[in-house]
């Protein structure tokens, strides 16, 4: 299956940090781990997972299959610093910090196990997300 994938990786020094970046690790099948300080670049599966692992991912990320799980190590130890687009349906990300805005134009997104310091803006139907909390 990896043969199939079109996959780059790229080293930085310290932790990822491009201007506009997809993060793709697609496939229906089991769910593969992206070590820090790696980043893929290509577009995503749908039905696919990502593991991010502990780190600060800097740059713009879009997601534009269906039925994406993007997963951290947690709210503090995996960070995006970048606005989050959705596009496909069904997407869920979780145990990461997004300091960035949310935008969703697709449907049934559940980010409720995110922490986003930006703004949300959603177009589609059924999207949840929590605020977090004040300080």
């Amino acid at each position: 299956m990896l043969l199939a994938l079109l996959v780059l990786l790229v080293t930085l020094s310290g932790c990822e940090s491009l201007s506009s970046l997809t993060i793709a690790f697609g496939g229906e099948g089991p769910a593969h781990r992206l070590p820090a300080p790696y980043v893929t670049v290509g577009n995503f599966q749908n039905n696919s997972s990502v593991h991010l692992d502990s780190g600060t991912f800097r740059g713009n990320f879009t997601i534009d299959a269906n039925q994406v799980t993007i997963t951290g190590r947690g709210t503090w130890q995996t960070v995006i610093e970048g606005d989050v687009r959705i596009e496909g349906n069904g997407c869920v990300i979780r145990q990461l910090r997004i300091r960035g805005n949310v935008y969703i134009t697709g449907n049934n997104a559940d980010l409720r196990g995110a922490v986003i310091e930006g703004e949300v803006f959603s177009s589609g139907h059924n999207n949840t997300w929590s605020r977090p909390p004040k300080r």
